[in-house]
C-alpha cells in the first residue's frame, strides 16, 4: 500500500457558502487528486477582505494582545482539511504594515498547525500575490520544498515595490511554477525571474460537463458567455458585437452569467440588446451544464486569460467558440473549434461570430469535446499533477 503523502496548500481563493462557484475550481481540483488515494491535503485559505478601519485594529488587538485563534475549520475529511484565516485591510493601512500583519496572521497559523503534528512534504501556492508570499513564511518555518500553480496575469504595477519584491522571491523559491496555457509560461519566462516552469492546464472536468442529447436546442441561434463586470472581461465588446449583429439582422438571443449582472442588463439596455438576453447571477455547476446544451456557440470577449475554463467547459457540452486573441483560450482554437476574432474588435467579433452561425452544421460536438479531454480532461490533470508533486 502507497503512504499516502500530505500537501499544504496556500490559497486566496476558495468556495465558501455565502458563494459557492468562486473558488469551487480549487476544490475540484484537490478532490481529484484525493481520488488516487495518494495524497491528503491541508488547505490554508487566507481570506484577506476590506473592512472598516475600527474592525481591523479590532482583529489585530483581539489576535496580538489576547492571543485568540486566528483560523476556523471550514471542512475536515479523511484527506482534506480546509483552515479558513480571516485577514482584514483597509486603503489607509500602508502596505509594508499590511504585509506585516498578512504574515504575522500565517506565522501565528503555522505554528499551531505544526502542534498537530502536521508534517506536510510539499508545499503548494496558488498564485504569487498574495499566496506565494506567504508561502515564504510557511517555508522558513517548516523547511519543506514548495511548488506554485499562478493563475492571474503576471502584473505588478498595481503593487507595492515592496510587494512585488517578495512575489519575485516567491517564484524563484519554488521548485517549479505551473503556467495554464502556452501564453501565460511565455509571459512567466518573459519576466526573466530564472524560474523553472511547466505548462498544467487547470482542471476542466469532463464529467461535470458533457453533451446531453435529450436537450433539444431552439430553434433560434443561442449564444451564451459566462462573465463577470471587470473590464479585463471585455463586456462592453461583447455588448457591442451584440448590437452590431442586431444592426445587422441577424436573427440569435443570447444567455449572459455571472457576477455583477446587474451592470450587464443596464449595458444592455444602453445598447438596445436587452429583449434578446436571458441574464442570470450565481447557477451551480449543473445548471451551467444545462445551460450550454441548450445553446449553439459560447463568446469569450476577455482582454486577457491565463487559461479560460468556461469556454472549455462549454466545448465539453459540445460548442463551437468564437474568442478574442486574449492568450489562454487561443490553446483550444482552430478550425474544428471556432473562431479566434481581434482584442477589442467589436466588429470582428461579431462578424466571426456571424461565419460561426453560418457554419454552425460544419462542427462535430463530440469532436470539439474530444479536443478539450485530451488536452485538460481529468486523467490529464491527475498524471500532470503526479508529477509536479513528485519528491525528489
Amino acid at each position: 500500500m502507497v503512504e499516502k503523502r500530505r500537501v499544504l496548500i496556500v490559497t486566496a481563493i476558495y468556495t465558501m457558502p455565502d458563494y459557492p462557484a468562486k473558488g469551487l475550481f480549487v476544490k475540484e481540483q484537490i478532490l481529484a487528486l484525493a481520488e488516487t488515494g495518494e495524497f491528503i491535503f491541508d488547505v490554508l485559505y487566507v481570506d484577506i477582505r476590506s473592512c472598516k478601519l475600527t474592525s481591523l485594529i479590532s482583529n489585530f488587538v483581539n489576535r496580538f494582545l489576547f492571543k485568540k485563534r486566528n483560523f476556523k475549520i471550514l471542512e475536515r475529511s479523511e484527506d482534506l482539511s480546509v483552515y479558513h484565516l480571516f485577514i482584514p485591510n483597509n486603503r489607509r493601512v500602508p502596505d509594508f504594515l499590511q504585509l506585516l500583519i498578512e504574515k504575522y496572521n500565517v506565522r501565528k497559523f503555522i505554528n499551531l498547525y505544526q502542534k498537530d503534528d502536521k508534517d506536510p512534504v510539499l508545499i503548494h501556492a496558488l498564485n504569487g500575490n498574495p499566496s506565494g508570499l506567504l508561502a515564504n513564511v510557511v517555508v522558513d518555518i517548516l523547511k519543506k520544498p514548495v511548488v506554485m500553480t499562478e493563475h492571474n496575469p503576471i502584473l505588478f504595477h498595481h503593487l507595492s515595490r515592496s510587494r512585488g519584491k517578495q512575489i519575485i522571491q516567491s517564484y524563484v523559491n519554488s521548485r517549479e511554477v505551473a503556467a495554464l496555457s502556452k501564453f501565460q509560461n511565455l509571459s512567466l519566462l518573459n519576466c526573466d525571474f530564472k524560474i523553472k516552469t511547466v505548462l498544467i492546464p487547470n482542471l476542466i472536468n469532463e464529467e461535470l460537463f458533457y453533451i446531453d442529447y435529450n436537450v433539444k436546442k431552439p430553434s433560434v441561434f443561442t449564444i451564451i458567455s459566462v462573465l463577470y463586470f471587470k473590464p479585463i472581461k471585455g463586456y462592453e465588446t461583447l455588448v457591442q458585437a451584440l448590437s452590431i449583429l442586431k444592426n445587422r439582422g441577424v436573427e440569435f438571443r443570447f444567455i449572459l452569467i455571472g457576477e455583477g449582472i446587474e451592470y450587464l442588463i443596464s449595458l444592455c439596455r444602453n445598447f438596445n440588446v436587452y429583449e434578446w438576453g436571458e441574464y442570470f447571477y450565481n447557477i451551480k455547476h449543473s445548471d451551467l451544464c444545462q445551460f450550454f446544451n441548450r445553446s449553439h456557440l459560447y463568446v469569450c470577449s476577455s482582454i486577457v486569460e491565463t487559461h479560460g475554463m468556461a469556454p472549455r467547459e462549454a466545448m465539453l457540452c459540445g460548442l463551437p467558440v468564437v474568442s478574442t486573441d486574449n492568450g489562454g483560450v487561443e490553446d483550444s482554437i482552430f478550425d474544428l473549434t471556432g473562431l479566434i476574432s481581434n482584442n477589442g474588435d467589436a466588429a470582428d467579433l461579431a462578424s466571426k461570430i456571424e461565419k460561426v452561425k453560418k457554419r454552425y452544421l460544419n462542427y462535430n460536438g463530440d469532436e470539439i469535446r474530444q479536443s478539450v479531454i485530451e488536452d485538460c480532461g481529468k486523467k490529464v490533470f491527475v498524471d500532470n499533477m503526479k508529477n509536479f508533486y513528485r519528491i525528489d
